[in-house]
């Protein structure tokens, strides 16, 4: 279980989001909400080895896709390989609806 507090989204995951549907959609089996939940993690988290990949190749630079759950909705912390060089402090969170919408989100939640 990770804790964390909600931060503005200020990343290029949700234009990625949209550009890129069909193959995050064929990667996770869900069709993502063209946005994500920035969350600035209490203790510092690397993603587990053998989460969902998708390639350089595939999309223009290596992201990891470590499914998750917040309040019973499924979704995936999006990690790009960059990311990966250290610790993660501050992670994105997308699902397939508005978390900070459907769960009435705000900066500092």
């Amino acid at each position: 279980m990770l804790r964390a507090r909600v931060v503005s989204d200020m990343s290029d995951h949700s234009r990625s989001i949209t550009e890129h549907a069909s193959l995050f959609q064929s990667k996770t089996g869900m069709r993502l909400f063209p946005g994500t939940v920035k969350l600035d993690l209490e203790i510092p988290w690397h993603s587990p080895p053998g989460c969902l990949r998708i390639e350089p190749l595939e999309y223009g630079e290596g992201t990891n896709l470590v499914p998750c759950e917040i309040d019973g909705i499924k979704g995936y912390i999006l990690r790009t390989d960059m990311d990966e060089a250290g610790p993660a402090q501050v992670i994105e969170v997308a699902a397939p609806v508005d978390l900070k919408d459907v769960l009435a989100l705000m900066d500092g939640d």
